[in-house]
């Protein structure tokens, strides 16, 4: 990349940096993922079983219910573009307006905000998915995106290949509003080997 001609509108090697600087936020979110399914037979099996295309999907709609659960990004900074209201207050256009992610993700007027429903991601029959904003969206939208949701699913089709057992915390049900990802501990159930690496699916 770094010895392509750079454009005047995206000097390519520049990019990288952009791309990976919070990757570490995929790492959070795919340990997280696998608590869930160790607690979760029926979604593990859901990601294990089934064709390349069929697997991944399903991985990648995991990973989204679960950083919409609970997100990396804490809260997201928008400006009003035009004078508005804003439950009934107005906001002159130039306001920055904070959206706290946590919250809105879990809208508490909805029955199953606090339940891991990944079809809900892989379907989507939450309508527009208003309000969900894992990747922020808009102009300043992740240009990562597609690359984290492809890397962090190939990993969890790798380790979904193993059965797991959740040693700590106690999930299930209705998930906890935190997940503390460095608390997790995760272990091999009996008799289950490393899986061999292989070819991520495309």
């Amino acid at each position: 990349m770094a010895g392509r001609d750079a454009t005047v509108d995206a000097e390519l090697a520049g990019q990288l940096p952009h791309w990976l600087f919070a990757f570490d936020a995929a790492g959070i979110t795919l340990f997280r993922t696998l608590a869930v399914l160790a607690s979760r037979p029926d979604l593990h099996r859901a990601v294990q079983d089934g064709v390349e295309r069929s697997r991944m999907a399903w991985a990648q709609a995991c990973l989204r219910e679960t950083v919409r659960l609970w997100p990396t990004t804490l809260v997201v900074l928008r400006d009003v573009v035009r004078a508005t209201e804003l439950s009934g207050r107005p906001l002159p256009a130039g306001a920055t307006v904070v959206v706290v992610s946590a919250w809105s993700h879990r809208d508490p007027r909805r029955p199953d905000a606090d339940l891991f429903q990944p079809h809900d991601r892989l379907s989507g029959s939450r309508g527009s998915d208003d309000g969900l904003v894992p990747f922020s969206d808009g102009p300043a939208r992740c240009p990562g995106e597609s690359l984290v949701l492809q890397t962090a699913g190939a990993a969890l089709l790798y380790f979904a290949r193993s059965r797991w057992q959740l040693r700590a915390p106690r999930i299930g049900g209705r998930m906890p509003s935190m997940l503390n990802h460095y608390g997790i501990q995760l272990e091999r159930a009996p008799n289950q080997a490393r899986p061999p690496l292989e070819t991520p699916p495309r």
